[in-house]
């Protein structure tokens, strides 16, 4: 999907309360992905592009 989309167009989410957040992150960790990775296109899937589609300021 990032790469027909671009990282800039995806959002994290989740399919809480039917899978709970442990179970999410374990599938992450699969996958080989981890919100605390610096890189810029995880930074911005995991939360930036959140912030920026609804306008909220981020920390710092």
């Amino acid at each position: 999907a990032a790469e027909a989309a671009g990282p800039e167009r995806l959002l994290f989410g989740t399919d809480f309360p039917l899978i709970n957040y442990g179970r999410m992150f374990s599938y992450l960790g699969q996958a080989g992905l981890s919100p605390t990775d610096g890189a810029a296109w995880v930074r911005a899937f995991f939360g930036e592009n959140a912030q920026n589609l609804l306008g909220l300021k981020g920390e710092g």
